[in-house]
């Protein structure tokens, strides 16, 4: 039931044939679908995978927040398959207050179509809603739906 309910929204068809920003949704996997003009929470052992296959699906600018102290780095070769380093830029924070600064400015901002933020800590609500609001004034901003945040 609820599958039919989806569908009224999404063409199938459609969204494997239009650019990133003519859609509501990015199909980024077989039958899984994000919303575009929202943050989107991924955990687990794969949240570094599906960052990667979200942001193949664009080929506009993608900033990569992540903490300074974090022992991980991104091979950029490694990620050459999917997309091209030339559209990532990487940005260290060198505690939690600018991991969500740098969020918020570049939500606000508009300049990047996918930011995907390494949170090491679940975030409060009230830095889901300072986020959420400067995604909002950045699409009010730009005139546009189609930027996409991870966290």
């Amino acid at each position: 039931m609820n599958k039919l309910k989806f569908k009224k929204y999404i063409d199938y068809n459609n969204l494997k044939n239009t650019p990133l920003v003519n859609q509501k949704f990015i199909s980024f996997a077989p039958n899984l679908y994000l919303k575009l003009g929202k943050m989107h929470e991924i955990c687990g052992p794969a949240r570094i995978r599906i960052a990667i296959l979200v942001a193949a699906k664009t080929a506009d600018f993608i900033v990569w927040i992540r903490p300074n102290w974090e022992n991980f780095i991104m091979n950029t070769d490694g990620i050459s398959d999917w997309f091209s380093p030339s559209q990532l830029l990487f940005v260290n924070a060198k505690n939690r207050n600018d991991l969500f600064s740098t969020t918020e400015e570049l939500l606000r901002s508009g300049i990047s179509t996918i930011t995907i933020t390494e949170l090491p800590v679940i975030p409060s609500s009230l830095q889901m809603r300072r986020i959420n609001l400067a995604m909002a004034s950045g699409i009010k901003l730009n005139n546009s739906e189609a930027s996409l945040g991870l966290i």
